[in-house]
């Protein structure tokens, strides 16, 4: 009727599965800690707005002014105009036709995150050094 070969328990173990499963997690971890690196290890150096910035003081014919609202627009600031931008594209042809390096960053308090982090990995991307600038009051 059954052979016992089927009536006997299996003694072994099947570690396939296990294996799999060991190699998602380590693939899951190695993206996190490359994503959190990405987000948490950019280099920014705050600047006071009423001073002389040691940090781009030397770089002042390679400085441009840029500043977002709350509403998350950009807007360049010259010294002989304000130009509103609506994408980060713009901005970059900006500061390649202008031959600026250096921003100053003016964020609004009330500006939300996601513009702000946006130009700024951007123009990390893109070999600018980025300062954002605070005022003391």
């Amino acid at each position: 009727m059954i052979p016992d070969s089927e009536l006997s328990p299996k003694s072994s173990i099947s570690f396939a599965p296990m294996v799999d499963f060991l190699f998602i997690v380590i693939a899951i971890f190695a993206v996190i800690a490359i994503s959190r690196k990405a987000l948490f290890d950019t280099h920014l150096s705050l600047v006071e707005a009423s001073g002389n910035a040691k940090a781009v003081s030397h770089h002042a014919d390679h400085t441009v002014n840029l500043s977002i609202s709350p509403q998350g627009e950009y807007k360049l600031i010259n010294a002989q105009e304000s130009l509103i931008i609506d994408d980060l594209e713009t901005i970059k042809q900006e500061l390649y036709k202008s031959q600026k390096t250096h921003i100053l960053l003016h964020i609004d308090k009330h500006a939300e995150w996601q513009p702000i982090a946006k130009l700024i990995y951007a123009m990390n991307e893109e070999g600018f050094h980025v300062y954002p600038v605070y005022e003391k009051k």
